[in-house]
């Protein structure tokens, strides 16, 4: 009984499949080409760009004037990353009928995929002039206008596109992004918050409205929005790395680090996090692990002035003298107009390794550059110091005194040079002042009581 109604069944099944195929074959071909398209359609929504690509490739043999049969193929190659084929069957699509905006618009689409962004322009406008009522052709266009930095083109394509459709959440927090790249924060967040009003989903509103809050320093809001936009998409690197930069801004280094070790764990080749990670590192006095850090963002390819001085300043805060040095002379190399501050630094190195010609070397350079430099002037005059030239750095100190009246460490400097040359009332006098600077500074008060001591007679 049951193998019975298994044939009967299969018997159906075959007849209303032969059925089916006669009533296809038997339409006239207008009637063919319109199922076949039908049938793309749907076998592209569900996936199956090779039997959509059939379809309509069988359609097109049968009516190669049907222009929606090009432009539907050209959708599913688009699809599937064949922009070369795309383009050629959006162009016969447009051939076949010069006034389908939608054509014009996936040609353009594909175009700044193949970033040919003039052409892109130019037909995207096009689809815009067939078709002033097509938003999706502003929005389009506004993100062709956001590469090519041109943001008040973007944000204009994007209000015409919220005007046409006042609740597209997507055009809103895009213009948000746009409005933050042109560093209106206000209006930034009044967009992403309309567009989280829309669709409290939008992972991408609560990531922008972030960076807005974050550049307004408003770094608890902004660490929130990143935990909505984590939350709603948990896969995104970025999001983790710009909330481990707002965490740094709260001094909050280590989940800074864990947030910019997922980032680095989602996106191995994310090089700036490397470099960002090794610097909260070294905020936590971690110079090894900010050593390894910066090595591996050099690995990686960042080979800029800033990253081998922060590496250089890791490995003086190990004291570690001799790779300092190298790192500075490599950042000097790279940036050799920025760098007073590198010149000091690599100054400061010479004077620990007791090379104080070099490092006087480098601390001239440092005020050659920049006249103003207290700290280098400071730094030189400690050299002259050590090499027993007590008037240069009395010069010195003086000069840095001149330049920041408040700077107790330069006082007390000269005024130890003052008492090596034996002038106590002098010595006295800078230290007294150096103290009432910086009144906790313990070696500057043992100073003083022996200074008093030996211009009263006694012994310190």
């Amino acid at each position: 009984m049951f193998i019975e109604s298994l044939i009967k069944k299969t018997m159906l099944t075959w007849a209303v499949l032969t059925w089916t195929v006669f009533l296809l074959y038997a339409q006239m071909p207008a009637e063919q080409v319109v199922a076949l398209n039908k049938s793309g359609i749907e076998w592209q929504k569900k996936g199956d760009a090779t039997k959509a690509i059939a379809d309509f490739t069988k359609a097109i043999s049968i009516d190669p004037k049907n222009a929606e049969a090009y432009k539907n193929r050209a959708n599913v190659y688009f699809g599937t990353g064949d922009y070369d084929s795309a383009i050629s069957d959006y162009t016969h699509a447009i051939d076949l009928k010069p006034d389908d905006a939608k054509a014009y618009k996936g040609r353009g689409i594909t175009w700044s995929w193949k970033d040919d962004y003039d052409r892109a322009l130019v037909d995207i406008s096009k689809a815009i002039e067939l078709d002033p009522a097509l938003a999706a052709a502003y929005k389009n266009r506004a993100s062709i206008w956001d590469t090519k930095n041109e943001l008040d083109k973007a944000i204009a394509d994007y209000s015409r596109a919220i005007e046409l459709d006042p609740k597209d959440g997507d055009a809103l927090w895009k213009r948000g992004a746009e409005w933050y790249a042109k560093s209106d924060n206000d209006k930034a967040i009044s967009d992403c918050t309309k567009a989280i009003e829309i669709d409290p989903k939008y992972a991408k509103a609560y990531y922008n409205r972030a960076l807005a809050l974050k550049a307004k320093s408003e770094y608890d809001k902004a660490i929130a929005d990143y935990d909505a936009a984590i939350q709603l998409d948990p896969r995104d690197p970025s999001y983790y790395y710009h909330r481990g930069v707002a965490l740094t801004w709260k001094d909050d280094y280590q989940k800074a680090i864990d947030d910019y070790s997922t980032a680095i764990d989602l996106k191995p080749l994310y090089t700036e996090v490397y470099v960002r990670r090794a610097s909260a590192w070294d905020a936590l006095n971690d110079y090894g692990d900010a050593i390894a850090g910066y090595t591996w963002a050099m690995e990686l390819g960042i080979h800029d002035a800033d990253i081998y001085d922060s590496r250089g300043q890791a490995f003086a805060n190990k004291k570690e003298w001799s790779q300092a040095i190298t790192d500075y002379d490599k950042a000097i190399e790279l940036n050799p107009t920025k760098p007073a501050e590198l010149h000091n630094r690599r100054g400061a190195a010479w004077s620990w390794k007791d090379d104080y010609d070099k490092a006087i070397a480098d601390y001239t350079q440092a005020v050659e550059i920049d006249p103003k430099f207290a700290l280098a002037y400071q730094n030189r005059g400690l050299a002259w110091y050590a090499k027993k030239d007590y008037d240069k750095a009395i010069a010195d100190h003086s000069r840095a005194i001149e330049i920041d009246a408040e700077y107790a460490d330069a006082y007390k400097a000269r005024g130890d040079c003052y008492e090596k040359k034996g002038d106590i009332q002098k010595a006295y006098d800078d230290t007294l002042h150096a103290l009432t600077l910086d009144p906790k500074n313990s070696a500057t008060q043992d100073n003083l009581v022996r200074l008093k001591n030996a211009l009263k007679g006694g012994k310190g």
